[in-house]
């Protein structure tokens, strides 16, 4: 939608060119550029060709003078060309019924021939600060539309990750002890590699990745990364092959860790962020919680590599129902 213009435009019509030329003075001594129309015809033109703030327009043309006809089939026009353009139509005296059925039809207000500069001015005044307003609504309106996506599988991607996050970490002492006998201080070896090397993810490959790609595709790229190596060390028997797989997993989950803090922070504009963070922030809350809970129950029943072996799986998952969501790159 363009831009409003610094004076108000009005298009006002009469088939009577001394009714017209009175509104024109009027209203352009009150600031308002005019435009003209002396039928139906020429209003139509007008407004396909020019945008206004309010159409003034008497109601009886040349073809039939008294029942307004013409002017109550005109207005079912204006209104499906422009929902927000206000209608003020003019009546003359004793023609109150057929004002009112206007109004039903969908103009905003009537004034009565001959009628009075104080109140005409006033209507027309009110009816266009109305229109700009709810014009400025609908601009607004679109422009959130246009920059919000819907941020539903985000946050369903979030509590998913962070479940699976959650079963890889809580599960790891018991698996590594189960199929490799890993004592406490083994196990305590591995998992401070494994931190370190997420921490060199962090710092020196994330950003680096971000830049080619975008944050979106540094998530699912990671979501990839960490599906196969999860799924190798559900598949590893020997110590090397598992500590080789721990590769991939800790490279994966680093991307996604900070990827996903990303996407969630950069979900919605500056009066919503608070609302999709605070949703966010419990639905990890919940998937740390249901994550160990998941993990341990399956590695009890299913064996130990099946706790990680699902968890690739809900990464596959993640990953696809990130492919719907569009994020914004840059929002302010």
């Amino acid at each position: 939608m363009r831009s409003e213009p610094l004076a108000p435009r009005v298009l006002i019509a009469d088939d009577q060119p001394d009714v017209l030329e009175a509104l024109r003075l009027l209203l352009k001594g009150e600031g308002y550029k005019i435009e003209s129309a002396g039928s139906p015809a020429a209003i139509l033109e007008a407004i396909d060709s020019e945008e206004f703030d309010a159409v003034l327009m008497d109601l009886n043309y040349a073809r039939d003078t008294t029942s307004g006809q013409e002017g109550l089939d005109l207005l079912s026009q204006l209104r499906a060309h422009d929902t927000t353009l206000p209608v003020v139509v003019m009546t003359a005296w004793g023609s109150v019924e057929v004002a009112v059925e206007a109004m039903r039809r969908g103009a905003r207000d009537f004034v009565q021939k001959p009628w009075e500069n104080a109140r005409l001015l006033t209507i027309v005044r009110t009816q266009v600060e109305l229109a700009r307003a709810l014009r400025r609504q609908h601009k607004l309106e679109a422009e959130n539309r246009s920059l919000k996506p819907d941020v539903r599988p985000l946050l369903i991607a979030d509590f998913l990750y962070w479940c699976s996050f959650s079963v890889c970490n809580t599960t790891f002492a018991l698996f590594a002890a189960r199929r490799f006998e890993f004592d406490v201080v083994h196990t305590g070896y591995v998992l401070a590699a494994f931190g370190f090397l997420g921490v060199i993810v962090q710092v020196g490959m994330v950003a680096p990745i971000v830049r080619m790609i975008g944050v979106l595709r540094t998530f699912l790229l990671g979501l990839a990364i960490a599906a196969a190596g999860w799924g190798f060390v559900a598949a590893s028997y020997s110590v090397p092959v598992f500590l080789l797989a721990l590769i991939p997993a800790g490279i994966g989950v680093g991307l996604c860790n900070a990827s996903i803090v990303t996407l969630v922070s950069h979900s919605a504009s500056k009066d919503e962020q608070g609302k999709v963070q605070g949703a966010a922030g419990a639905l990890e809350s919940l998937g740390r919680t249901i994550g160990p809970i998941w993990g341990n129950g399956a590695l009890q029943k299913f064996g130990e590599g099946s706790a990680y072996v699902s968890a690739a799986a809900a990464f596959v998952v993640t990953a696809l129902l990130m492919l719907s969501y569009h994020p914004v790159e840059t929002r302010n």
